[in-house]
């Protein structure tokens, strides 16, 4: 049995002891003579209590509803303790081997003054725990006390913040995992990470890298270890997002979990939302306030006059609709305004809408944007230093990123046939990223052929980062075939693990501090059930996230 289910196992018992506590008292058998009159002679007897009046039987019920209540906390505590034992070993030991030593004294306190049943379910739950502090003590010794952990514990009931927020010590150990520094370089088995303030301080083979006295240490023993996951194509537009700035931490921080924590994304960037929300939500996460990933936002999408496709108009609000044709542009100085507009309040990237899909009478038509607010808009973010996305659609649009000299596809071509090797070159040579978002189109009819775009894009080095349009698409558990999708169109193992990791970090500038595990870079990691480069699906059986050393989420036992 696990350390967490032997916590668990002892947080019943005291529970147990509480209920036996209270279902114990001689007004619940009141009607047998013997304790009838016990309990009168009890009532009878007046005495001052702290200058007030008081009997034996208030003495005796008070104090045994004041014992049932701390049996009670203590259940709780216990149960909470449980959610830590993986990531504070050393620290729930500490405070299992107080709290068992306590419950050895009521034990004894129990069967020499009351009654045997009470302290035969306090023993057991001592041999319990004492069970349980001896296998958590075996690790390394902690610097911090037990105490400052129980303190947490009582804050973390508070303000009622999920079990996965809990943050590890500022200073710890991930130990015993297989890995992968970055992709191309040689894992490191059995390896061992230092993590303090939120930087990662040293990586090696255990053994070579010594642990210093006193860390907290998270045994990922059978596991592996990367650094966390870029995903440079989302979405905060559905409507359980609105309202960021008001919503419940404890809200916002599962949602993240839902849709992207859980599945190891650790920087995320949304190219198309409402931008003042998004970047509500974004000072949450970086305040702290809430448990969430790096965000990056190019807030609204910017469309071609009467451009704003047939999935805005058709299945969005009516006010929401007004408020996406305000990002319309009607010429390049329109443009330049919109840029500037939402650069100014906060947005980190700019969206084009390449060529829009409307459906004017039920038939499907391509509206294009004119290639001077293409060069408009581009320019116009370049001169600020900002990248372009770009929604392409057919390859009209892959000819207007071309020619308007935008950074990055949003998705690949939805015309796999018009696709050949230099149009491929073109993009490479014009150091254009590529983001496939495969599940968006796994229902084409050429679906092989999309696979085939972006086989040609890696086989000639073309630059490609990881993106699922998750937001847009509502099932975001069926998003985790990208993976398969990728190596399907013939990415190797190191090739997706760089489209999650170094390529998204060195395109969108943060290459000096994440993207992958090495000394003085922030402690963005995932620790993965599986090793991804035998089983590509190890790659979201995530276990782990941490972000700057702070866990983001962990998978429940």
């Amino acid at each position: 049995m696990t350390e967490i289910k032997l916590i668990r196992v002892s947080s019943i018992l005291v529970f147990l002891e509480a209920v036996g506590h209270m279902t114990g008292y001689p007004w619940t058998s009141s009607h047998i003579s013997e304790q009838a009159r016990l309990v009168r002679s009890m009532k009878a007897v007046d005495f001052l209590f702290f200058g007030e009046h008081s009997t034996y039987w208030n003495l005796y019920s008070g104090w045994g509803l004041f014992i049932a209540v701390l049996l009670l906390a203590l259940a709780i505590i216990l149960w909470l303790l449980s959610s830590l034992a993986q990531l504070a070993s050393r620290q729930v030991g500490v405070i299992t081997g107080i709290i068992s030593a306590g419950l050895l004294a009521c034990a004894y306190l129990s069967f020499r003054f009351f009654y045997l049943p009470s302290s035969l379910l306090l023993s057991a739950t001592f041999v319990v725990l004492l069970l349980t502090t001896v296998r958590l003590m075996r690790g390394r010794p902690a610097r911090r006390s037990g105490y400052s952990l129980l303190f947490a514990i009582f804050m973390l009931c508070a303000i009622s913040l999920p079990a996965q927020s809990i943050a590890v010590s500022d200073e710890f150990a991930l130990t015993g995992a297989l890995i992968y520094p970055a992709p191309g370089e040689a894992p490191i088995a059995g390896g061992v990470v230092i993590v303090a303030h939120g930087k990662i301080m040293a990586v090696g083979k255990r053994g070579a890298i010594p642990i210093p006295p006193g860390i907290q240490t998270i045994d990922c023993t059978g596991q592996t270890l990367v650094a966390g996951f870029w995903n440079t194509h989302v979405h905060f537009m559905e409507p359980k997002w609105n309202d960021a700035a008001k919503l419940p931490a404890a809200q916002l921080t599962a949602q993240l979990q839902d849709m992207l924590t859980r599945y190891g994304f650790t920087s995320v960037v949304d190219i198309g939302s409402d931008l003042q929300n998004t970047l509500d939500l974004r000072r949450r996460v970086t305040t702290g306030e809430v448990q969430g990933p790096r965000i990056l936002t190019a807030g609204m999408i910017i469309f071609p006059k009467d451009g704003l496709p047939y999935y805005v108009t058709d299945y969005l609000p009516p006010e929401v609709v007004a408020k996406v044709e305000k990002s319309e542009a009607a010429t390049p100085a329109g443009a330049v305004r919109i840029v500037d507009d939402q650069l100014a309040q906060g947005a980190d990237v700019v969206k084009l809408m390449a060529v829009s899909i409307q459906r004017p009478n039920g038939h499907l038509q391509f509206k294009p944007m004119p290639l001077p607010i293409v060069e408009a808009a581009t320019a116009e973010a370049h001169r600020k230093g900002k990248l372009v996305f770009a929604h392409p659609t057919n390859m009209e649009g892959i000819e207007l990123v071309l020619a308007g000299h935008v950074d990055v596809l949003a998705h690949t071509s939805e015309e796999p046939s018009k696709w050949d090797s230099v149009i491929a070159r073109r993009l490479k040579a014009a150091n254009v990223t590529l983001v496939p978002t495969l599940t968006l189109f796994d229902r084409d009819q050429d679906f092989d052929g999309i696979l085939k775009e972006v086989k040609s894009y890696s086989d000639i080095g073309g630059r490609i980062m990881f993106g699922t349009d998750i937001g847009f698409l509502p099932d975001y558990a069926s998003l985790t075939k990208e993976f398969g999708y990728l190596a399907r169109a013939g990415l190797s193992f190191s090739q997706i693990l760089a489209s999650l990791t170094t390529v998204p970090a060195e395109r969108l500038g943060f290459g000096g501090s994440t993207g992958v595990i090495k000394r003085g870079m922030d402690a963005d990691l995932l620790v993965l059930d599986g090793d991804p480069a035998k089983d590509q699906s190890a790659f979201y059986h995530v276990a782990l996230t941490m972000r700057q050393g702070r866990v983001i989420y962990r998978k429940r036992p």
